[in-house]
């Protein structure tokens, strides 16, 4: 199973990759830290699961994941965000968003996310 975890905070994507890491032995990431990258490493690794920040540099995380949708309509976008009722978080449902995780999230939350894709 590949995970892109996107989001400009470094320490968040550090924690969510560790949650990652120790969810399954047979998981890949990778990061990306602006939503352009985000699309681009997208294009290459082919996840099959990303989390997604809201507000990111160069290209906010709708934008983004609305640009991933066309291309990989497949994978399971996650909007990790700290905008918990903000309008964005209903931009996002509506733009196509799978699943809204409110920071600062529980683990559980993350690996429950991690265990239902690897499923589908």
């Amino acid at each position: 199973m590949k995970i892109l975890i996107a989001d400009d905070s470094k320490f968040m994507r550090l924690m969510i990759r560790r949650i990652c890491d120790n969810a399954s032995e047979d998981i890949e990431t990778e990061e990306a830290g602006t939503g352009i990258e985000a699309v681009k490493k997208n294009a290459v690794f082919a996840p099959d699961l990303i989390f997604m920040d809201i507000t990111m540099p160069q290209m906010n995380g709708i934008e983004a994941m609305q640009r991933i949708k066309k291309v990989s309509p497949d994978c399971k976008l996650v909007i990790c965000s700290a905008l918990a009722n903000a309008p964005q978080i209903k931009e996002a449902i509506e733009q196509g968003a799978d699943e809204i995780i409110a920071k600062p999230f529980q683990e559980e939350k993350i690996l429950e996310v991690i265990k239902l894709t690897k499923g589908r």
